[in-house]
């Protein structure tokens, strides 16, 4: 996007330029809080000249502090009548929900901005997103309840004012898992791991390419979900899950060897380069400490040619960690 600004600076000027002298004109008192955060590539920073095409633009939200429904309607009333048709040469208005909620932007020139600054409230808006009403007490099945893909959009983004600091205190509670959620799902991660690793090679053994194929691209997934876990960060959902693994700084060493693992020709070097993988993550684990050291050895399945890691208790460490 070197011809345009990013969509969170974008939205950013246009709070501080367009709708906070609105604001303080109409509603110099208010207690509210402007941001962008949730659903959009721009609010992971990840915008391209695609994303222009729809829901994206000069948009925010705004968060009042007063739950009272008429100080919503008559912001956004006022934003209709006052916003300008154009910021910065991009529309400020968009059309209407499609049957998907889909809006794109439309140029105009004069009448009412159908603007998409979202006037709401924080309760509302994460009882919105995560059915709850509030966010103290959070039990461990909420948490393995919502999409991570939900989570990181709740906290991406960015605040540019904050006022009864009511917003910024529940992205710090979603700001990542609590530990015994965090371990469980690396657990996961390293069960299904781990009784795979021989598949890969069986597969291949008996003739069947495309299964060992499979197999093998689905140890990958794994293999960067558990980096993603292990870096703190909530795996998006599909189309920007390549692009948030490559931000890691693991991604340097493993990157490279999962790529080689995709276009394997043959099951035995599918396999090696699995296998370096998974010593490449084992120690990643216990570079990070999270449970006492493991063996990152790489042996054969029994008197089997398929390469495992040695020790592939990693799950249940974890799992003992948690407890402790």
């Amino acid at each position: 996007m070197s011809q345009r600004l990013r969509g969170i600076e974008l939205s950013r000027r246009f709070y501080f330029e367009a709708v906070r002298p609105i604001l303080d004109q109409t509603h110099s008192g208010l207690c509210y809080t402007a941001a962008l955060i949730g659903p959009g590539s721009e609010v992971q920073g990840w915008d391209d000249e695609q994303s222009t095409d729809h829901h994206w633009g000069p948009r925010l939200q705004l968060f009042v502090a007063d739950e009272a429904t008429v100080i919503v309607n008559k912001l956004s009333a006022h934003f209709k009548e006052r916003l300008p048709h154009r910021f910065l040469e991009h529309p400020v208005g968009f059309s209407p929900p499609d049957e998907f909620g889909t809006r794109l932007p439309v140029i105009t020139g004069s009448g009412p901005v159908e603007h998409m600054i979202e006037c709401t409230n924080v309760e509302s808006y994460f009882n919105d997103k995560l059915e709850v009403t509030t966010l103290e007490g959070l039990t461990d099945k909420q948490w393995f309840s919502w999409p991570p893909q939900t989570l990181r959009e709740l906290t991406g983004g960015e605040i540019f004012h904050e006022g009864s600091g009511e917003l910024a205190a529940a992205r710090r509670l979603l700001a990542w898992y609590p530990q015994p959620v965090w371990y469980e799902l690396m657990a996961r991660e390293w069960k299904d791991l781990v009784e795979e690793q021989p598949l890969v090679g069986r597969a291949g053994f008996v003739g069947d390419d495309r299964g060992s194929r499979v197999l093998a691209a689905r140890q990958v997934r794994r293999l960067m979900t558990l980096a993603l876990l292990m870096g703190r960060q909530y795996p998006p959902y599909g189309k920007w899950f390549g692009r948030a693994f490559s931000e890691l700084p693991i991604a340097e060493i493993l990157g490279p060897r999962l790529d080689r693992t995709l276009v394997a020709d043959t099951w035995q070097a599918r396999q090696q380069y699995l296998s370096e993988s998974y010593q490449v993550i084992a120690e990643h684990h216990n570079e990070l400490k999270l449970t006492q050291p493991l063996s990152t050895e790489i042996e054969l399945f029994h008197d089997r040619p398929y390469l495992v890691l040695k020790d592939g208790r990693f799950a249940d460490a974890l799992r003992s960690a948690s407890e402790r």
